[in-house]
């Protein structure tokens, strides 16, 4: 590995993203059910655990 392994790489958001960034920037503690909640996403748990979108 070298350094150019660990440079940043651009990233595009698309609606979806920026409306959740907005929510979670008028409140950065709101659950990521109410999230996926109020952007009609589906979201849940595996048999795991873990989260999944």
């Amino acid at each position: 590995m070298d350094a150019n392994d660990y440079k940043e790489q651009p990233t595009e958001i698309d609606a979806l993203d920026q409306k959740i960034l907005k929510l979670i920037t008028k409140n950065a503690r709101i659950p990521f059910l109410e999230v996926a909640r109020m952007r009609s996403i589906r979201c849940g748990y595996s048999s795991k655990g873990s989260a999944f979108v």
